[in-house]
């Protein structure tokens, strides 16, 4: 090969590592204070890889993890509204969606999960960028968190988990069956765990040529008579179709079961040829909605009380960090702080709060204003829970009687 021949090769080459090199991507997770860690990661929204996942602690050492598909309706729907109907609460039989399958529209991948190392609090998961397609599961039930995957077989790779008639299910080659009459899943082919009283409940079913309901058995807290899951369904075509459904388990005392021994049940109408079922899968998810934090007014007298209301702490939340990144957690009140600050319209600080939740307008000119409220952790690491920015109008009040103010509570008010 000639000299500059050769130059030119090895500039392609080099181009072409760096070209490589630039696609190299890496998050930061900051972990909360449960031994499994769950995160939510947009994987699409990202075009990450997930082939190329890997996962480190800040002490060098790679960490297993499990990255599974996250079951939930598309991103912009109104999940409140069914056929143009305001329906109030994820009752399990009106809460529902359907599209084709080949859209893939309830599928998002998706959860990463991993147990955190003994004082490891910073881990980085690094991949390689491609295309929303490479966001693949990989699914690894050891570290998995328990309330991702509830069936043992979503796929329905093995006929034996099922109970029906005889001859009425035949395996499909690479996963799922061919029926022709209503089946029942066996108790042991999903998990009753009792933490799921009081909790979210979603499935995603997948199917093709049939028309019927599948009921989940767990008691529900809106209908007293129906499981915590009685969807219904119709698709007699020959186009598979995903159907997604969210209900909630009742916090009741006892069992899970509205019925002892009743287990999952795939009821279906009489048909003239047998259709399939490929997929169905139940999840647990944690609530969507992030700590809040809220005033009692917008407009005060002077020597009024202000109160800032936080909501969401002590339940488990998906608790946002970034546009594609979030992470399971649970806030106590006594691990976070309070900080607020008021501004004037062109930004300029009157006066500013700490660690209260209510103040008391004395000393401030009336006018109108900002108050910029931000609820930060007091974790080893510290971190930005909720911030929200108010504006308020704070006017004269009455002629207060001298005296009738009593002095404020010692605070560290600037």
């Amino acid at each position: 090969m000639e000299p500059t021949v050769k130059r030119l090769a090895l500039a392609l080459a080099l181009q072409a590592l760096c070209c490589v090199t630039s696609e190299a991507a890496a998050l930061e997770l900051v972990t909360g204070k449960e031994e499994t860690q769950v995160f939510f990661i947009d994987a699409r929204r990202l075009q990450a890889d997930s082939a190329t996942f890997r996962l480190t602690g800040a002490d060098g050492a790679e960490v297993p993890f499990s990255f599974d598909l996250r079951w939930t309706s598309p991103e912009g729907a109104q999940p409140h509204y069914f056929n143009g109907r305001f329906v109030p609460r994820p009752n399990g039989i009106h809460s529902k969606r359907s599209a084709p399958a080949a859209e893939a529209a309830f599928t998002h991948p998706g959860w990463l999960s991993f147990r955190k190392r003994p004082g490891v609090d910073r881990y980085t998961l690094t991949y390689a960028n491609g295309t929303p397609e490479a966001a693949q599961p990989r699914p690894n039930a050891a570290v998995r968190a328990w309330w991702i995957e509830l069936m043992h077989d979503p796929g329905l790779h093995d006929p034996e988990a099922l109970s029906s008639g005889k001859e009425s299910v035949t395996a499909l080659p690479g996963g799922g069956i061919e029926v022709n009459r209503s089946f029942r899943w066996k108790a042991d082919a999903y998990t009753p765990d009792s933490r799921l009283k009081g909790r979210r409940l979603v499935a995603m079913f997948r199917s093709a040529g049939l028309a019927g309901n599948f009921t989940v058995p767990f008691h529900n807290p809106f209908l007293s008579r129906s499981g915590a899951i009685n969807c219904y369904f119709e698709n007699t075509t020959g186009a598979p179709i995903d159907v997604w459904v969210e209900g909630r388990v009742a916090d009741h005392a006892g069992d899970l079961l509205r019925t002892p021994g009743d287990t999952l049940r795939m009821n279906l109408k009489k048909m003239k040829q047998p259709g399939q079922v490929y997929a169905f899968h139940l999840q647990s998810p944690p609530e969507e909605i992030p700590v809040t934090v809220k005033l009692n007014s917008s407009l005060y007298h002077l020597g009024d009380r202000l109160r800032i209301t936080i909501d969401g702490l002590g339940y488990e939340l998906l608790h946002p960090l970034a546009p594609e990144l979030a992470r399971l957690d649970r806030w106590e009140p006594e691990e976070t702080s309070i900080t607020a600050t008021l501004k004037t319209p062109g930004g300029k600080t009157v006066k500013t709060f700490s660690g209260r939740h209510e103040i008391r307008l004395r000393g401030v000119p009336p006018g109108r204003y900002h108050l910029e409220v931000m609820l930060k952790s007091r974790r080893p690491i510290p971190e930005t829970i909720a911030r929200e920015s108010f504006p308020i109008e704070i006017q004269n009040g009455p002629r207060w009687e001298k005296g009738t103010l009593a002095p404020e509570p010692h605070s560290d008010e600037k």
